[in-house]
């Protein structure tokens, strides 16, 4: 994209890599899904299947109920307009939730007969996988809501989740903060009781505090399968039996530390709700200030430095490894080293790697830059990468423009 420019921008690419499917010639979802060979193969399986398959026999429904791996969805309708809304809801869902229907008559009764709320001409119905049952939930759940295609993409994934479910990277962008996860070993073939343990702790949780704050969210992430979040707060790894607690709240952080009981969770998730615990920022310690090359701004100092209502600031969002970053370090320095003048003005960098920002500067790739004027709205800085090109950006997005310099970045010359 670095040579294609416009292409990648005609087709909408804003971040390294982008990945977008298309079935038969036309664009349906940017790819979301794991970055390994296996999972790519996994998901593009789904979108290559019909997205709402249709079972015929009583021994494939049985099949497909009773070896499940995942929550999945069976319906019957009575009507083309209901089952045409169900379908468009499993396009949108493919790859997320299986979902399914059944057209005779046999089926429809079998289906009636698994889920004995099921009432009237159409049904559709949850059914949780052995490995997700427990005595504190219906493991067969009726859909109650309106056959409507909105209302269908939002409720299915939550009623599929439960009160206390598994979040998979297959469901977990349909589950929204306010957000409680306990992070444990996922493996049911050897941590059955581990598992039940602590996913009996949350049902508990989830009890108290669902009466009062509904819009709670309450799930089990396995450890390894979401590491990348366990290593946001510096944990590489959990013992085998062990477990952490994260609450989640408007793009913000919060880590339990004490004890694991329910009640003492249940207190602690109240006070994090009445804004008595502190967020979490991930953060390097706070280095001392060289006066030279670009100011170095880490997880602690980011508000601080980079929102302060008196400076303009230009900010460089990097990571060590990346070879783009380290051909734009010299240059980066040599700007800040130019501009240091102006009092009002900071030229900064920070490792995304190593420290917490907020999540208002959206980063999908390195190095990613924005100016942030004294208005605190942050601009994506989109133009070249030479010293040249920075100062004319800002000589002419500063208010004050830049002492010595031209509009168009070009040094002024005494006549």
């Amino acid at each position: 994209c670095t040579v294609h420019a416009k292409t990648c921008g005609d087709y909408d690419v804003k971040g390294y890599p982008t990945v977008k499917i298309y079935k038969e010639s036309e664009f349906l979802i940017d790819y979301d899904g794991e970055r390994t060979a296996s999972g790519v193969e996994k998901k593009m399986l789904s979108y290559a299947e019909t997205a709402v398959p249709f079972i015929t026999s009583v021994d494939s429904l049985d099949k497909f109920i009773d070896q499940a791996q995942q929550p999945i969805v069976v319906a019957y309708f009575d009507n083309d307009d209901l089952l045409q809304a169900y379908t468009s809801t499993a396009e949108f869902l493919i790859g997320d939730l299986p979902m399914v229907y059944v057209k005779d008559q046999e089926l429809k009764d079998n289906v009636a007969k698994r889920a004995s709320d099921c009432s009237g001409v159409s049904c559709i119905v949850i059914f949780d996988p052995k490995n997700y049952q427990t005595k504190f939930e219906k493991s067969i759940r009726v859909y109650t809501g309106k056959v409507a295609e909105i209302e269908m993409k939002k409720e299915l994934p939550k009623i599929a989740c439960g009160l206390a479910g598994f979040r998979t990277m297959m469901n977990e962008k349909h589950i929204a903060q306010p957000m409680f996860t306990f992070y444990v070993d996922v493996d049911f073939k050897h941590n059955m009781a581990y598992i039940g343990y602590y996913r009996n702790r949350l049902f508990k949780i989830a009890k108290k505090l669902k009466i009062k704050y509904s819009d709670i969210n309450f799930v089990l992430s396995d450890k390894r399968e979401f590491s990348d979040e366990l290593s946001e707060i510096n944990v590489e790894g959990l013992n085998a039996n062990d477990a952490k607690a994260i609450f989640r709240k408007d793009l913000k952080k919060y880590v339990y530390s004490d004890k694991i009981s329910v009640d003492n969770i249940v207190d602690w998730i109240e006070l994090v709700i009445n804004g008595e615990v502190e967020e979490y920022i991930k953060s390097e310690d706070i280095p001392e200030d060289t006066q030279l090359g670009a100011t170095v701004v880490v997880g602690k100092t980011f508000n601080k430095i980079v929102l302060d209502p008196t400076k303009d600031v230009l900010i460089e969002f990097y990571a060590p490894w990346c070879g783009h970053c380290k051909s734009l370090a010299p240059k980066y320095d040599e700007l800040a080293n130019q501009v240091r003048p102006e009092s009002d003005l900071v030229i900064a960098k920070i490792d995304s790697t190593h420290n917490d920002y907020p999540k208002d500067f959206s980063v999908s790739g390195f190095p990613t830059i924005f100016f942030v004027p004294k208005n605190n709205i942050p601009q994506k800085y989109e133009g070249g990468r030479e010293v040249e090109d920075l100062l004319a950006y800002l000589s002419e997005n500063r208010e004050a423009g830049l002492a010595g310099y031209n509009k168009d970045g070009s040094a002024k010359t005494d006549l």
